[in-house]
């Protein structure tokens, strides 16, 4: 990791430009060619690298994904949980909290998970579960403002909006099965 580290730099550099000029292509290929080098080199950078990195890729790949239908977005997506889970991994769940990364983030990919899936679409359904998966390393990253933010959630929710009621659950029912050590004093509370 030493040797990786030496060139931290301009991965970084590269990883920047990728964002402003190759992941917002109207070429599908070269798009998700550019999402897949992110996600290849993001993991490479060393914490102090990811994060000042992570204020401009979080945005940057988060607005990308908004844009695309969601057929289109596995590439970003996949991308995002790279980020997302090297995040994770170099410890960085308070600067992403602290920096307001962490709620927009959560945002965006529970929208996207309580929208209409089209379940008879392979790229849809990888898409949904690969989106599952960010709000999993979200959880990892920050699992209390996670947690809160759901249960509200399913609170303002409770006699509108099924789909967003549907989606919440669907979330919380990922993050029991995967983070099941850190909600191991909590599952009286979710299932009241």
């Amino acid at each position: 990791t030493g040797a990786v580290g030496a060139f931290a730099p301009e991965m970084q550099g590269a990883i920047e430009l990728l964002l402003a000029s190759w992941v917002p292509s109207t070429s599908e290929r070269v798009r998700d060619a550019a999402s897949d080098a992110i996600g290849s080199m993001v993991v490479l950078l060393p914490p102090s690298h990811m994060r000042t990195l992570m204020p401009k890729l979080l945005p940057s790949l988060l607005a990308e994904q908004r844009r695309k239908r969601e057929w289109e977005r596995f590439n970003l997506t996949a991308a995002l949980w790279a980020a997302l889970a090297h995040a994770e991994a170099c410890g960085l769940g308070r600067e992403l909290h602290s920096e307001q990364l962490l709620l927009p983030a959560l945002s965006t990919l529970h929208g996207a998970v309580c929208s209409p899936l089209d379940r008879t679409s392979a790229a849809c359904l990888r898409n949904h579960n690969e989106e599952l998966r960010c709000i999993e390393a979200l959880g990892g990253l920050a699992f209390e403002p996670v947690l809160t933010y759901l249960m509200q959630q399913l609170e303002q929710s409770s006699n509108s909006d099924p789909s967003t009621i549907c989606g919440t659950l669907e979330v919380l029912r990922h993050l029991v099965q995967r983070l099941h050590e850190r909600i191991d004093g909590r599952k009286t509370a979710l299932l009241a």
